[in-house]
């Protein structure tokens, strides 16, 4: 387990549907993710213009804590219609097309699948994200990812 997960089967599971999170939303690409005994990290990509998957190679770096880290090339926003929409729900509720709902169909799935396999899976409630701003801060997000196998055995829910 060098520096490379050996994932079980919910693992392999996570790992696919962020692979192919493009095929759920023509606007998003997974840049880099990796899946962890106990966390998942990803860099998601998005941009609203136009599909864009076959421009970004993805790169499956190696099952609850999320990090997810947002690259977005150009800062876009999507249209939205809230007619009729009730102010309080629609103020609490995610926005379609925005990263809260991305992560809210891709944990979804991921439960629908893994619950098959045990029925007490769970995500944490919550995740945390981070817009990449620059070419800097992309490669340091992206080689933490790379490394985090290999310090997984350091890690403090290490088991």
């Amino acid at each position: 387990m060098d520096s490379e997960m050996e994932l079980s089967d919910i693992g392999k599971i996570a790992l696919e549907f962020l692979i192919h999170i493009h095929s759920h939303f023509d606007y998003v690409k997974t840049d880099c993710c990796i899946v962890m005994p106990n966390h998942v990290h990803a860099i998601v990509v998005l941009n609203h213009t136009s599909s864009f998957a076959e421009n970004i190679s993805v790169t499956a770096c190696r099952d609850d804590d999320e990090d997810i880290f947002l690259y977005i090339p150009e800062t876009l926003q999507r249209n939205t219609s809230t007619s009729g929409v009730n102010e309080y729900m629609r103020s609490i509720s995610p926005k379609a097309g925005s990263l809260s709902t991305i992560i809210r169909s891709y944990k979804s799935a991921v439960t629908k699948h893994a619950r098959n396999i045990d029925p007490d899976f769970g995500w944490q409630a919550r995740y945390h994200d981070h817009i990449i701003r620059n070419n800097d801060a992309y490669f340091t997000i992206r080689n933490y990812m790379l490394n985090n196998p290999k310090n997984w055995k350091e890690d403090k829910f290490y088991m």
